[in-house]
């Protein structure tokens, strides 16, 4: 509350700061889970998924060795064939209920261009709360919001190319002061959407696939690593540095 009229700038700056509520560094993986970095809940590892790193042993045989490629940050990364292969929270990886950020670095793979795939879920019940895709047919980035009332739009990151092979970073943010929700690609504001859900999702964290009426699907075939969640917004500076590989902004 002030005592005067103020500035836009100056309303802007009161928001709330944003707070790590996740880090998933995906450099290792104990008993099926990859942990996080203060103790919270890890993302567990679903299907054939594993983290790879470059001085882990490998059958030279197994067609998904790949010695000697470099993990994208860091010292591995979590390694997707796209048959069934995700990560998850269990349980709450996102209070929905207030502004949220979540971002990741993908990389993917090349051989499956061609299809759709999911990035990064939050989940709802039946239908995601918002989800970050890959779409093969346009090689781009979208992401897709549900209302309250089951209704579903897709919006496509406009001049963000999603090439294949190469690293992107993704990010994910909803401003429930603003009522809208935002898709950054590699550090730029590549789509934004007035959006009030209407609704609280259970707000688990899904790494590479979805959920929709008819079960789960979009699996990834790719690389994801350096897997954050935030509460509050992030600005586009704090953006930028994630992109670089930092830990925290």
């Amino acid at each position: 509350m002030w005592d005067r009229i103020v500035a836009a700038e100056a309303v802007g700056a009161a928001k709330r700061a944003t707070v790590s509520e996740g880090y998933w560094a995906l450099d290792e993986a104990t008993g099926g889970s990859s942990p996080e970095r203060d103790g919270g809940r890890p993302l567990t590892l679903g299907g054939d998924a594993a983290i790879y790193r470059e001085d882990a042993p490998c059958d030279w045989l197994d067609p998904d060795c790949l010695p000697g490629e470099s993990p994208l940050f860091g010292s591995g990364h979590l390694l997707l064939d796209g048959d069934g292969d995700f990560a998850a929270t269990d349980g709450q990886g996102i209070a929905t209920g207030d502004s949220f950020s979540v971002a990741a670095q993908v990389r993917i793979d090349a051989e499956s261009q061609d299809r759709p795939m999911t990035v990064l879920s939050v989940r709802g019940g039946d239908n995601p709360l918002a989800e970050v895709r890959y779409s093969g047919a346009s090689q781009s980035w979208e992401m897709a919001l549900t209302d309250a009332n089951g209704q579903a739009v897709t919006l496509a990151a406009g001049g963000a190319w999603a090439s294949p092979g190469d690293v992107h970073q993704l990010t994910l943010g909803y401003d429930d002061e603003g009522d809208e929700i935002l898709l950054y690609v590699d550090g730029q504001l590549s789509a934004w959407e007035s959006y009030r859900p209407g609704w609280t999702a259970a707000g688990e964290l899904q790494i590479g696939r979805s959920q929709g009426a008819d079960g789960w699907g979009g699996y990834l075939h790719g690389a994801v690593d350096e897997v954050h969640v935030y509460a509050g917004v992030l600005s586009a500076t704090q953006v930028a540095q994630l992109r670089t590989g930092a830990s925290d902004v």
